[in-house]
């Protein structure tokens, strides 16, 4: 399941591009998969992918990060690529080796390294 993004468009552009900002960054998205909808720099969309999907009201777009909020950091489109490789891993979860080992007495092959 994909979760949009909500963000605030900041211009539009005559060619079907218009740039929102999420959180500080802005980004350039494609406002053509609106249908019928004509955004403006303060309206509020969703996208995803690049592209705006849906127009909200400030009202709908306030209680949408409102809850986000509540429940947790927003994850945005960009957030894979800014994440440590190096995560650690949580107590009481096995590591790659120690998986690797157990994987042959649990019957299932084991994972190969990628060096």
């Amino acid at each position: 399941m994909c979760l949009g993004t909500i963000a605030k468009v900041i211009e539009v552009h005559r060619d079907g591009r218009a740039v929102v900002d999420v959180d500080g960054v802005r980004q350039e998205v494609l406002e053509m998969t609106l249908s019928d909808d004509d955004i403006g720099p303060g309206d509020w969309v969703v996208i995803n992918s690049g592209f705006a999907l849906e127009r909200l009201t400030e009202s709908q777009a306030q209680e949408a990060l409102r809850i986000r909020g509540a429940v947790g950091p927003a994850h945005h489109e960009t957030a894979s690529s800014t994440e440590s490789p190096e995560t650690p891993v949580p107590q009481g979860t096995p590591s790659t080796q120690e998986t690797q080992e157990a994987s042959p007495e649990q019957g299932a092959p084991p994972i190969k390294e990628v060096q």
